[in-house]
């Protein structure tokens, strides 16, 4: 049976360091499209100019690269690793252009760094300082993701895409009917316990979450978070039993899902957090 689908156009931005990054990102929004949006009536095209652009000599290359396919994007994804890339007329770089270009009409751009070692013979220090320049100017205004390895920046563009475009949805539905419509509240039910586990230090005790499902339909779980009585909030990687990913995942009707958390950070330890951040 047909159904509606919105459709959004994301564009991925990049100098010509990580293409591997570019990749990833890719399969990620096409996996998200198959898992999540598809229960939420969501399409991603996720955007690059290897394959939605075609040779066009009537202007300066950018030029033509902002009218074929920037300007027509919805939001973008934005990765860095050892360069900022190759100045245009009026940026430091195409990939600045473009991250430019968006947030100028009120596009939302979602930018990560890599921060994996960059080898002697990859390193061009011209390149480095503009990006350590150009990082701080984007810290001052925003927020960034940092990365380790791909693995990391795969379960941060899945998680980010779900709340990015959660919050976009319901701001579509909201100008397009002038309010909006709320369906009935889902009967989802948390519960705590404590419990032990075996590690190599020996039985130690662990936090355990668990969230069920008591509607008659499926809830989308985004992640789970834990939020301490002074506000501060944590999001834990990965489950401390299991190792499975903190990640968006579908609760049928009558499931449950459990999350392990081996202990709870200190408030020394979120002081340090804080610190570093």
């Amino acid at each position: 049976m047909p159904r509606q689908i919105v459709e959004y156009r994301c564009l991925v931005i990049s100098p010509g360091d990580v293409a591997d990054e570019r990749a990833a990102i890719v399969d990620v929004v096409q996996r998200w499209n198959a898992s999540v949006g598809v229960n939420r009536g969501i399409r991603v095209e996720a955007v690059r100019w290897e394959t939605h652009t075609y040779p066009d000599m009537s202007g300066p290359a950018q030029a033509k690269v902002n009218e074929q396919i920037v300007d027509e994007c919805d939001f973008g994804i934005a990765v860095f690793w050892s360069r900022v890339g190759t100045p245009t007329a009026v940026y430091d770089s195409g990939s600045v252009e473009e991250v430019e270009r968006l947030i100028a009409r009120g596009a939302k751009v979602m930018l990560y760094r890599s921060s994996r070692p960059i080898p002697p013979d990859r390193m061009d220090l011209d390149q480095l300082q503009r990006l350590q320049e150009l990082t701080k100017r984007y810290q001052d205004r925003g927020l960034l993701g940092q990365f380790s390895d791909i693995a990391e920046l795969r379960e941060m563009v899945n998680k980010d895409l779900t709340l990015l475009l959660g919050k976009e949805t319901r701001e579509l539905e909201a100008g397009s009917s002038g309010e909006v419509e709320t369906a009935k509240r889902p009967d989802i039910r948390v519960k705590t316990s404590a419990a032990i586990t075996d590690t190599p230090n020996g039985v130690t005790p662990i936090f355990v979450i668990t969230v069920e499902n008591h509607s008659p339909r499926n809830f989308f779980l985004s992640s789970v978070m834990l939020k301490l009585s002074e506000r501060n909030g944590f999001w834990f990687k990965r489950d401390s039993v299991l190792q499975t990913p903190n990640a968006p995942q579908i609760i049928e009707p009558g499931d449950s899902y459990r999350f392990h958390i081996l202990r709870v950070p200190s408030k020394r330890s979120m002081l340090r957090a804080s610190y570093a951040q």
